[in-house]
């Protein structure tokens, strides 16, 4: 093969990976590698595919195997990053991305993936976190905000606004559950719903957001600047951005101020940091007035910050299993990213405290042999022997959220805790322990069980944790209790309460739009 052949051959084996199909882009890869054994990209590309399909000791192998042969290939140090942080090792991760930053440094995604993962990581404080935006927003958006022209929208307050959603989660995705209650209720007298999707594997869900949408845009091939002048000529009103610092974000494409109000909401906890976003929603449990400096967009707070919509064919409850005689189950269904050594060194305390206890862990890092055995080593390395830990990898979707059958309390991890994770483990019918963290990643599961009325589940300090789990052991009727009469509980919390919170936030783009045509800046507001 020519070299020439050899780039069509990856080329095409790209674009199939893109959509999802994996066997046949496997083949053209291993075209490639057994034509030219030593051909960095192919060995990058299926590190890719590994990733994609949950297998992460295969994706590390091949992500070094590229960079043995092109240590400075910087979307193989990105990439081998991605997959340290799905393994839990989050240290490693940051090292990867700070790494290809190097390497490239207009590897914007390299830059947002250090952001998320010190959002996840101990000891990193609000002053930090901002600091890193704000790098993020000097390197890759400030230049572009500044020679952003005029939006020439209609400046009529009161009409139908059009609403612009960016995400790369139009699809099977815990982010999607999130921003799904606003887009499919919006009230077609206050909005027009148009959606711009970065998703290159598309799926059912994709499919029902098409549906709804009156203008479904697919822009993953669009550059920043394509899309930005794509927004313009829409002549979208508030563009939202429903990714963060996530993948597939177009962070960038903000930065050029397409739309006259601007948002970052839901798909991402946290705030962006950039010049080109306006405003952000969050709810005074969650992010309280003192921390609101640490935020360059104006804060708006609803009585909730994020909605949630449960799956499909949720399975019903069943009954507390360590009253059939099953050992009192703590379980943590949350990703193994979250889980950090402190969040480990807590967990170890529960079970040194109620030694009859076990603990179930599942993700899909589980299905890493290399990563079960570290996560082994880890307890026993605090006292715990191995046999009271279980760990499950992946399952398909309603047999995962079956596991919570076996679990009597969940355990929620720090110093980020879960959001879709626990909302599915109460509709099931298990409750959290909940510690409250520093950052908004750490209270948002605190929000959730207050405003549930589920206070009793959460502290404020590490050994209160631990007291309340030992409690719980020996108080399992009332835990049944509580089990058997959570989804009517549920009902009441606002978060699900989808007609009601999407109002809201139709007030909230109302009152952003009427400053923009009375020519006032951004400011924070409060959503009764």
């Amino acid at each position: 093969m020519t070299p020439e052949t050899l780039r069509q051959k990856l080329g095409e084996a790209l674009k199939l990976q893109r959509v999802g199909k994996l066997d046949e882009s496997d083949a053209l890869i291993r075209d490639v590698i057994q034509f030219q054994p030593d051909h960095a990209g192919a060995h990058h590309l299926m590190g890719v595919s590994h990733m994609i399909r949950g297998d992460y000791d295969a994706a590390e192998a091949s992500m070094n195997k590229a960079l043995d042969v092109n240590p400075r290939m910087a979307d193989a140090v990105n990439n081998l990053g991605i997959v340290r942080q799905l393994q839990g090792r989050a240290d490693k991760a940051i090292e990867c991305f700070r790494r290809a930053l190097e390497l490239y440094p207009e590897l914007s995604a390299s830059h947002s993936n250090v952001i998320f993962s010190l959002d996840h990581e101990p000891g990193v404080s609000d002053a930090s976190a901002f600091a890193e935006r704000r790098l993020w927003n000097e390197r890759f958006a400030r230049k572009h905000h500044l020679a952003a022209p005029p939006c020439l929208n209609d400046r009529d307050p009161e009409r139908v606004l059009r609403v612009g959603y960016v995400s790369g989660d139009y699809r099977n995705h815990s982010a999607a559950h999130t921003f799904m209650p606003v887009l499919f209720n919006h009230d077609p007298r206050a909005v027009e719903l148009w959606c711009y999707s970065t998703v290159t594997r598309t799926d059912n869900v994709t499919d029902a957001f098409r549906k709804r949408a009156k203008v479904f845009r697919d822009v993953a091939a669009a550059t920043p600047e394509q899309l930005a002048e794509q927004v313009r000529v829409d002549r979208i009103d508030v563009l939202v951005d429903l990714s963060g610092h996530s993948e597939a974000n177009r962070l960038p494409t903000f930065a050029r101020r397409p739309a006259p109000v601007t948002v970052s909401a839901w798909g991402f906890a946290t705030a962006t940091g950039v010049d080109g976003v306006d405003y952000f929603f969050a709810d005074p449990h969650s992010l309280p007035y003192e921390l609101h400096r640490f935020y360059a967009e104006k804060v708006v707070m609803l009585p909730v910050a994020i909605p949630y919509s449960l799956p499909s064919g949720m399975p019903a409850i069943e009954p507390l299993p360590s009253l059939a005689g099953a050992p009192f189950t703590f379980g943590c269904l949350n990703r193994l990213a979250k889980v950090t050594d402190p969040c480990l060194g807590l967990w170890a305390r529960v079970l040194t405290a109620a030694p009859e206890a076990r603990l179930l862990m599942k993700d899909r890092a589980f299905h890493s042999a290399q990563v079960r055995l570290r996560v082994l080593d880890s307890f026993a390395a605090l006292g715990i022997d191995r046999e009271r830990i279980e760990l499950l990898g992946p399952t398909p979707r309603i047999d995962h959220v079956k596991t919570y059958h076996r679990v009597d309390l969940a355990l929620d991890p720090i110093p980020a805790g879960g959001g879709m994770t626990m909302i599915e483990g109460l509709w099931m019918g298990v409750p959290s322990l909940s510690l409250i963290g520093q950052h908004i990643t750490g209270r948002l599961p605190s929000s959730l069980l207050v405003t549930a009325e589920l206070g009793e589940f959460v502290f404020k300090t590490a050994d209160d944790y631990v007291a309340a789990a030992v409690r719980w052991t020996g108080e399992r009727a009332r835990l049944a209790e509580i089990r058997a009469g959570m989804r009517e509980r549920l009902k009441r919390a606002p978060y699900l309460d989808h007609i009601v919170y999407t109002r809201r936030v139709e007030r909230a783009y109302r009152a952003m739009w009427r400053r923009w045509c009375a020519g006032l800046s951004p400011a924070p507001f409060v959503v009764g």
